[in-house]
């Protein structure tokens, strides 16, 4: 069963790939930034759905193992444009097939401790870089990296809407009162994301969102 899901799951991120390829070659290349984050927030719509569609981690494994391979190939051989083609030092695309598997692995048992953190890096970080790049007037930087206070901005409302959202679907336990733990939890994880260049932030926001997470709600 999990073979069949893995098969279907690995078409639909191809057909992400080659969305990503046409938007790219209709664009010329114009709004690289975009392209990619299309592709980043595309796939989060099916890692989302990970925790219903796969019992062992080792179908995560597989499928984040042929995807790091896909991605690291591409890098090397100039393919992929819509992904690789970015004017900036940046590691996040290939850090992303390797953190949906390292976060399946930590937990997701109940599901939401592993939906919320992709939810997080995939809506959340996705709009904040897309959003910076198209709109973003006001920039800062940090290690020589550049950010805008729009994608921050960005960021943090789509975190606390997501946060939101949950505690309003699901019987979520705050430590403490969800008025001061939902805009604390926001604001913590923007600054995090804030404060993390070269694309790492494929990283640290998911990590961090799930233990700050574990700080936050009762499991």
């Amino acid at each position: 069963m999990e073979i069949k899901m893995m098969v279907i799951v690995s078409v639909g991120f191809i057909f992400i790939f080659a969305l990503g390829e046409l938007f790219y070659y209709f664009d010329k290349g114009q709004n690289k930034g975009l392209t990619r984050k299309f592709t980043h927030i595309s796939a989060g719509a099916l890692i989302f759905f990970f925790p219903f569609l796969f019992n062992k981690n080792s179908s995560v494994l597989i499928l984040s193992n042929v995807f790091f391979l896909v991605l690291l190939i591409s890098l090397t051989s100039n393919k992929l444009s819509s992904i690789h083609d970015i004017n900036e030092n940046n590691v996040g695309a290939i850090i992303y097939p390797i953190i949906i598997y390292v976060m399946f692995v930590i937990d997701h048992n109940p599901a939401h401790f592993y939906q919320i953190p992709i939810l997080i890096l995939c809506l959340s970080d996705g709009f904040a870089g897309a959003i910076g790049k198209e709109w973003g007037k006001h920039y800062y930087s940090y290690l020589g990296w550049k950010k805008t206070f729009e994608g921050s901005l960005t960021f943090f409302l789509i975190t606390l809407g997501i946060m939101i959202v949950f505690a309003l679907k699901l019987p979520l336990k705050f430590y403490l009162l969800p008025v001061i733990a939902i805009p604390l939890y926001a604001i913590v994880l923007t600054v995090i994301e804030a404060l993390t260049p070269y694309g790492f932030d494929n990283y640290t926001v998911p990590f961090f969102a799930y233990w700050l997470l574990r700080l936050t709600i009762a499991k």
